[in-house]
């Protein structure tokens, strides 16, 4: 008997996990509609599924711009709940839906969301012209989950496709630098231990131990690889060959001198650690598009598990362009993650 509740405990189980997914599909619709009608049905399913039938949060507001000020209107709206809604409201999502992109929908009349593969997650939209029923988009930005460190940067999150040429940039120059420097560090050499667990790591295309042995890094000189050939004499002198062509005998101090000379010549200096956050932060700066920061704490940001708290919203017109408020956080997953100052 135990075992037929089991089975029909589980079938309830999975339509109801069913019903929530399709009811957020079509929740995930309606953030995705420029019409007032949509926006109005997405506010009263979220407000009947979620806090019933009740707006926490009142009614939603209209904003001319994303900007900081209106941010900040956002969050003073969104603090006027209790944090049991907020994090109720903030978790509303599917796959492919970043986390608060639904909450923004609901909270703001006139924007939607872009979903799925869209380089935009938030976009503002005229609302006389779509009261006409026409769609004019008047402002856009990313959406980003953040976690903000003691010193004032926010972290844990990844940018999109625009952003992915700088970044495989900085991922090949990074890959170089190891490449051409790990047998001089006992921390990377792959003879040692520690160098070997971090040649495993960079093969798997984790990064960390390599950027924390990098990072200081400069500047940094690397020779060019020579191939000399040796040949021993019948009077048992060495000769020092290189492509074929005798420089001298290994003995000989004008010999060395040569061979030091031929390394020397094509010596050119490496990008360091330094050079490489410089030129990404400068990429990243050059690419035009505002970011909307929503800072949460509470989960573990591994793993996404735990309660999880909006902490704020923070605001930027552009992401920078110096290494002052732009750094390189980790290098995981082959990716290059940056943070930026708050």
């Amino acid at each position: 008997m135990n075992h037929i509740r089991g089975n029909f405990q589980a079938q309830i189980d999975k339509a109801n996990k069913l019903y929530e997914a399709a009811s957020v599909a079509e929740i995930e619709r309606l953030a995705q509609t420029p019409t007032l009608e949509a926006k109005q049905e997405l506010f009263n399913k979220i407000n009947d599924g979620y806090f019933g039938g009740k707006a926490p949060f009142g009614e939603p507001i209209e904003i001319k711009r994303i900007d900081d000020s209106s941010m900040q209107k956002v969050w003073s709206k969104m603090k006027k709940a209790s944090k049991k809604d907020i994090g109720t409201l903030f978790g509303i999502k599917k796959v492919g839906i970043g986390s608060g992109e639904i909450m923004m929908a609901y909270l703001v009349k006139n924007l939607i969301i872009g979903g799925g593969s869209a380089d935009v997650d938030l976009n503002l939209f005229d609302m006389k012209a779509a009261e006409k029923g026409n769609f004019k988009p008047t402002d856009k930005a990313e959406l980003k989950e953040s976690f903000l460190s003691g010193e004032g940067f926010l972290y844990g999150w990844r940018t999109g496709t625009k952003h992915r040429g700088v970044i495989t940039i900085a991922m090949e120059q990074l890959k170089a630098l190891y490449l051409s420097i790990r047998s001089s560090i006992p921390e990377l050499n792959p003879e040692t231990p520690a160098g070997k667990k971090a040649e495993s790591d960079a093969f798997k295309g984790e990064y960390a131990d390599v950027v924390r042995a990098i990072r200081d890094l400069h500047p940094i000189e690397v020779g060019p690889k020579v191939s000399f050939d040796l040949e021993i004499t019948p009077e048992e002198d060495i000769n020092v060959y290189i492509q074929g062509n005798l420089i001298g005998e290994i003995k000989d101090s004008k010999t060395m001198d040569a061979v030091k000379s031929i390394l020397k010549r094509d010596s050119k200096p490496l990008k360091s650690f330094k050079d490489i956050e410089s030129d990404l932060a400068k990429g990243f700066g050059n690419i035009k598009g505002k970011f909307v920061f929503i800072q949460t704490s509470g989960s573990n940001k591994e793993t996404g598990k735990g309660n999880k708290n909006v902490r704020g919203i923070f605001y930027k017109d552009n992401l920078p362009s110096n290494t002052d408020e732009l750094k390189i956080d980790t290098v995981t997953q082959n990716l290059v993650k940056v943070k930026v100052k708050a």
